[in-house]
């Protein structure tokens, strides 16, 4: 399995505009992909569902990497009604800058 410390810190900086949509692209297919599935109490034992998890995890860090380097920017819904559901904002939309 991939953990966080196996994977670089940093992009190159020649990531040109078209390459940065393909790589996002990507990787908001491969959270749609992921979170479309759903998952049994028997799945979380299996070995698949540890490696899916994994791969949430890098695609989530390297996420969260575009967007501190400037190259994404996360559009939240905008919640409404008691506080509680303030605390869980949901991705509305990923945007390519």
């Amino acid at each position: 399995m991939t953990t966080f410390r196996d994977l670089p810190t940093f992009l190159p900086e020649d990531l040109q505009k078209v390459e940065r949509r393909i790589v996002v692209a990507r990787m908001i297919q491969a959270i749609q992909h992921l979170d479309s599935e759903v998952f049994s109490a028997h799945d979380l034992i299996n070995t698949p569902f540890l490696k899916k998890l994994t791969k949430v995890m890098v695609v989530a860090r390297y996420l969260s990497l575009l967007c501190k380097m400037g190259y994404v920017e996360l559009l939240f819904k905008e919640s409404r009604g008691p506080s509680f559901y303030r605390r869980n904002p949901k991705i509305f939309n990923i945007q390519i800058k």
